[in-house]
């Protein structure tokens, strides 16, 4: 993507550097889900380094943890989990218990002294499941794995993707021109920081060595 609009400002740059270092600590539990959903490690060190910045007790309005889901949308995704997945989740949550079961024991149930939707490994794990539903149908609808596509999906819902990209015929449109006609600013910001994230990585932190 060349636009300029979706350049990085220089404090893009440091929170993305400063998001980066503190998701190290997470690097066991990233190569973990990231095995068992299939989904890229760079794309769910992304999304953490952009929600909470490698903070495990983010919260923000509702939604809660390092890769900061709503209750609800953790509830559904971790019914999304296959066999191997579960033995996993299954060491938190039921997974055959029913979404407001999941909810309840989420927000009030304690692991290691702390509400379980905190979980670190529980809550990358679901997380990279959902991330894994949304890149599938990004899949289905353009050929490939669509970034934008994840960007809004993850932070403003598969509704809002599909009312103001998917309906209107942008479906298979670049990043450049999503960002402009998509009307949230909030997830227009988070778009740029995300889409850009990928080259700003690979370019200018290369010698990091964080991947």
């Amino acid at each position: 993507v060349c636009s300029s609009e979706l350049l990085l400002s220089p404090a893009d740059v440091e929170r993305v550097k400063r998001g980066l270092a503190n998701t190290k600590k997470w690097d066991n539990l990233i190569a973990q889900s990231s095995k068992l959903t299939g989904v890229n490690e760079k794309i769910i060190r992304g999304i953490m380094t952009i929600e909470s910045n490698g903070n495990q007790f983010a919260k923000s309005f509702c939604c809660y943890g390092l890769m900061q889901m709503l209750p609800s949308t953790f509830a559904s995704w971790l019914k999304k989990g296959t066999k191997e997945e579960n033995k996993i989740i299954s060491k938190y949550v039921n997974p055959s218990l029913s979404n407001s079961q999941i909810e309840n024991a989420l927000l009030n149930e304690k692991a290691d002294g702390y509400p379980k939707i905190y979980n670190p490994e529980l809550n990358i794990l679901v997380a990279s499941i959902g991330i894994r539903s949304i890149l599938d149908l990004a899949k289905q609808r353009t050929g490939n794995e669509n970034l934008t596509h994840l960007a809004i999906s993850y932070n403003a819902g598969g509704g809002a993707l599909n009312s103001h990209i998917i309906n209107k015929g942008y479906a298979k449109s670049d990043s450049a021109t999503i960002y402009k006609v998509f009307p949230y600013q909030e997830t227009k910001n988070y778009i740029k920081l995300f889409i850009r994230f990928e080259w700003f990585v690979e370019i200018t932190l290369s010698n990091f060595n964080f991947f």
